[in-house]
């Protein structure tokens, strides 16, 4: 019977294709340690990038509501989906046409509105409405321009440079500013 193999030179043995039992053990301790190390990068990436595309669509939405304001002549709000849960439901903008600014009545025009924002991610809720005026200047509900809308993972070490704050100025300019996270 013949085996398959190569068959060394100046020598009978021949040589078994394939991996032995050691070389396939290493192989999988050397897949383990790469998993066990990548992982945990994954996840602060995937929540980074969850953090970056809530805080940039909630600053889109300031300015459809900016952009709104001074095209129609008349005051346009962003407000959260529900006011008793907060940012977090989701947001929309639009305008009342009574000037209630009461977007929830069958007076309110819709431009847009957004989903509510994963569980991962807490949003202040000290600012619960931010209105433009026609000129484009900005009104907050608290009545103090300094207050900011912040976002930051549920999971934020105080320390960490992954806290984003929307930070208002009279004239209505909105900028995302980041900063180091705070317990919450």
């Amino acid at each position: 019977m013949k085996t398959k193999g190569i068959k060394l030179k100046n020598s009978n043995f021949t040589q078994a294709k394939g991996f032995t039992l050691v070389e396939l053990l290493v192989s999988i301790v050397v897949a383990t340690i790469l998993v066990t190390v990548g992982l945990p990068s994954f996840a602060s990436l995937f929540e980074s990038t969850r953090l970056s595309t809530e805080s940039n669509n909630l600053i889109m939405s300031m300015h459809l509501a900016r952009s709104e304001a001074v095209k129609r002549g008349f005051e346009v709000s962003v407000t959260p989906e529900d006011s008793s849960v907060g940012w977090s439901s989701g947001f929309k903008v639009g305008y009342d046409d009574t000037l209630d600014n009461d977007l929830d009545d069958a007076n309110a025009t819709i431009f847009q509105s957004w989903m509510a924002v994963p569980n991962s991610i807490d949003i202040s809720n000290d600012v619960k409405s931010v209105y433009f005026k026609a000129d484009g200047s900005v009104i907050l509900d608290t009545g103090n321009i300094s207050d900011i809308i912040s976002l930051q993972p549920g999971s934020c070490v105080g320390g960490e440079s992954n806290r984003r704050e929307l930070k208002f100025s009279n004239t209505g300019k909105v900028n995302i500013v980041r900063t180091n996270c705070v317990e919450v």
